[in-house]
């Protein structure tokens, strides 16, 4: 009877440490306190020489203000059937990020409600949900947007 109490103890114990680990980064675990409110910046067209090839949506984009990371706006538009393609510009100075660890996200076997990227303006967490760049597993990703780089911090499988 004791081994069996002991047993129990151990694999509820086993399951609430297992639970601990799979958190999820929250977008509160990367907030910035101040968002620019400024006068922003033209898109700067001259600094990656992608931008030009989406000048109009880049344009048209920035015109929102500042949706990500403090003082960036994530521009979006459709790659596709099922598809995002985005960048990052600096609301402040004006330049385009086209990011090298993700350029795109493909969506068309996702059936969750919260497809594609998902961002705030108060926090440096970019959340990819589908598959980035058409050949990676489909799932949630999560970004850190740092430097001007996007770095994989958890990637959670999808069924």
């Amino acid at each position: 009877m004791k081994i069996s109490f002991l047993f129990i103890i151990f694999f509820v114990s086993t399951i609430l440490i297992a639970q601990t680990n799979t958190s999820v980064p929250k977008f509160e675990d990367f907030k910035i306190e101040n968002i620019f409110i400024g006068k922003t910046h033209s898109v700067s067209l001259h600094n990656n020489p992608r931008a030009r090839m989406f000048r109009t949506a880049l344009r048209n984009g920035v015109k929102e203000g500042v949706n990500f990371a403090g003082h960036y706006t994530v521009v979006i538009w459709g790659c596709g059937t099922s598809c995002q393609s985005f960048a990052i510009v600096d609301q402040i100075n004006g330049r385009v990020y086209f990011t090298k660890e993700l350029l795109l996200v493909s969506y068309a076997d996702y059936w969750e409600k919260d497809y594609g990227l998902n961002y705030r303006p108060d926090s440096r967490l970019l959340v990819v949900n589908g598959r980035p760049d058409e050949d990676k597993d489909k799932g949630r990703y999560y970004y850190e947007w740092k430097d001007n780089k996007l770095i994989l911090i958890k990637m959670v499988p999808m069924k």
